[in-house]
């Protein structure tokens, strides 16, 4: 009897082991790796983070003190398990009723499957805790993503 209950929790041990917290492919994606994010001059940075089935997703709001208004960096790492999208990518985003985004013509997929928008404008004042709604389209393919503000 004693030896089941060994097994039982060597196999639960295993398996805890096998659950997936890390970010998908191996890739983190941090505010140190973008110089405009670490800026001393910055009035604030807000970071925004959310997963699909295929992609995982990072989006920074920033301003820097001398600026009028704030800019957006949307960063994106393909975790499906088909072929790094080349050809029109685009992400657009909902914020506070706020519509923006971008596209990207890839002729070469990057290496670790990370594409980079931005910066670009966003025109309001963002309120650091509402959700952001991201669209990435690709292909014949497009998924939502809900953006929550990162702890």
């Amino acid at each position: 009897m004693k030896w089941a209950l060994g097994i039982i929790l060597l196999c639960v041990i295993v398996l805890a082991g096998c659950t997936d917290n890390s970010p998908h492919n191996g890739v983190i994606i941090k505010k140190e790796i973008y110089p405009e994010l670490m800026d001393p001059d910055n009035e604030y940075v807000y970071e925004f983070r959310g997963h699909s089935s295929n992609w995982e997703a990072v989006f920074f709001i920033y301003k820097t003190k001398t600026a009028e208004r704030a800019a957006t960096k949307t960063v994106l790492v393909y975790t499906g398990k088909d072929s790094l999208p080349t050809g029109e990518l685009s992400a657009p985003y909902i914020a506070q009723d706020i519509t923006g985004g971008g596209s990207l013509t890839i002729d070469k997929a990057p290496e670790q499957g990370i594409y980079v928008f931005g910066p670009s404008a966003f025109p309001a004042s963002p309120d650091q805790e509402s959700p952001i709604q991201l669209l990435v389209h690709w292909s014949t393919h497009a998924e939502v993503i809900e953006l929550k503000p990162a702890t």
